[in-house]
C-alpha cells in the first residue's frame, strides 16, 4: 500500500550497508537513550542514516477519564506510563531541532495520532507530517476510472461498482485493473464477463471484506460489497448466516 512504499522510498536513500545504517526501534526499547545513541553514532560509509520508530506509544491519542477513590492505585500506574511518554515528547521536541544532517528520522504510526502532542507541533515546523486515511469506495471508484481511461478504455457504472466491490487498496486496485485490461486487449469497453474472466469473487471472500469494513466502521465500502453480493443473486439469508 501507500504506507509501505513511502517508507521503501526512504529506506532506498540508504544505498550503503543499509544493515547498519538503518536503525528500527519499536515496543518496548524505545526511550530517551535509545533515540541519542541511534542517533549519534556516525553512519557507516554513507552520507546518510536513517532511524525508524515505528508506533510509539507517545504519539497515542489519551482519552480523559474519571475516575474515583478506588482507582487510585491504577491511575497511578497509568501517570507512571503518562510521565514516561511526556519526558520523551519534551526531549524529542527539542532534540528533532538539533538533529545532525546526516540523519533521516522516521516516526510511523498505524493509528490516529493526538495532533495536539508538542511533538507533533514541533515536527510540522521543521519536517513534514504525512497522513494517510482508508480509501473510501468513491476515491477508489476514481482511481479505477482514471486508470482504465489510461489504458484506452471504458467502462460502465454498473460494472464500475461490480469490479471495486472486493478492492480494498490502490495497489490491489492496479493490478486488477492490469489484469482486465491485457485480458480486454482489443476491446475497448470493458464488460463483466472481463471482470469475471480473470478475477475471482467468492461469496466467503467478499463475506470476510464485508465483516472487515464493519469492524473498522467503513460503512460505503460495507454497503458497496451488501450491493454486490445482492447484484449476484446470493440470497440475503445465506449472507447473513
Amino acid at each position: 500500500n501507500l504506507v509501505r512504499k513511502s517508507i521503501k522510498v526512504l529506506y532506498d536513500l540508504i544505498s550503503c550497508f543499509q544493515e547498519i545504517n538503518l536503525i528500527t526501534l519499536s515496543g518496548d526499547n524505545i526511550n530517551v537513550d535509545s533515540i541519542i545513541n541511534s542517533c549519534e553514532t556516525m553512519p557507516f560509509f554513507s552520507d546518510k542514516k536513517l532511524v525508524h520508530i515505528k508506533n510509539p506509544d507517545f504519539l497515542k491519542k489519551t482519552k480523559k477519564e474519571t475516575s474515583n477513590k478506588n482507582d487510585s492505585a491504577t491511575e497511578e500506574g497509568k501517570g507512571n506510563i503518562s510521565r514516561s511518554s511526556s519526558d520523551i515528547v519534551s526531549f524529542l521536541s527539542k532534540y528533532i531541532l538539533e538533529l545532525p544532517d546526516n540523519i533521516i528520522f522516521l516516526i510511523t504510526y498505524n493509528d490516529d495520532i493526538d495532533l495536539n502532542n508538542k511533538f507533533v507541533t514541533s515536527v510540522k515546523n521543521v519536517g513534514y507530517l504525512v497522513q494517510y486515511n482508508l480509501l473510501k469506495a468513491k476515491d477508489i471508484e476514481n482511481a479505477a476510472i482514471e486508470m482504465f481511461k489510461d489504458r484506452g478504455k471504458e467502462i460502465k457504472k454498473s460494472e464500475l461498482t461490480y469490479f471495486i466491490s472486493d478492492i480494498s487498496s490502490i495497489d490491489e486496485l492496479e493490478m486488477e485493473v492490469d489484469k482486465i485490461c491485457a485480458f480486454a486487449i482489443d476491446e475497448k469497453i470493458i464488460t463483466k464477463a472481463h471482470i469475471d474472466a480473470v478475477t475471482y469473487k467468492g461469496v466467503e471472500s467478499n463475506i470476510f471484506k464485508l465483516i472487515d469494513a464493519i469492524i473498522k466502521k467503513n460503512a460505503d465500502g460495507a454497503i458497496t460489497i451488501i450491493n454486490n453480493l445482492l447484484f449476484q443473486g446470493e440470497n440475503h439469508l445465506i449472507i447473513l448466516a
